[in-house]
């Protein structure tokens, strides 16, 4: 059996855009069936629940502001994309990114010292059974 290739497609939905996955090559699927990704799935925990409710309030409360979560939620974003681009410029290189976050230090150190050896970055993968695809930010062994 040849190894399944996975696409990466852009949906529009009202202002936005989000990804879908779509397979060839696993008898499970159809072809044009379209997976929706893991950080969509993922998304609907920000929707609701009682545990970001919570986290909303106390942010709310704490800075005398009820869109404060909005803030920090679109800090930690920033701080997580600037960590993302530090990784994957580590792995398509080699090489630690100059003016690298802070975080990409505790990362780098953290994970050579378990003597991981990276594979790739960006590796899109999907599960045949539950239906449902993503992009792995890195991978790499022990």
């Amino acid at each position: 059996m040849t190894e399944p290739v996975i696409t990466m497609v852009d949906k529009k939905a009202g202002k936005g855009t989000y990804h879908v996955y779509r397979v060839e090559g696993d008898p499970r699927l159809d072809a044009k069936t379209d997976l929706p990704s893991i950080s969509t799935i993922a998304k609907h925990a920000d929707t609701g629940g009682p545990g970001l409710l919570t986290w909303a309030a106390k942010l709310a409360v704490k800075h005398n502001n009820a869109t404060a979560h909005e803030t920090v939620g679109g800090e930690a974003i920033a701080i997580g994309s600037e960590l993302h681009s530090n990784i994957n410029e580590f792995i398509a290189t080699g090489e630690q990114p100059t003016d690298a976050s802070p975080l990409f230090g505790v990362w780098y150190s953290s994970l050579n010292e378990r003597g991981v050896t990276w594979w790739a970055s960006e590796k899109m993968v999907y599960h045949g059974r539950d239906r449902y695809a993503g992009t792995c930010d890195a991978l790499g062994y022990v």
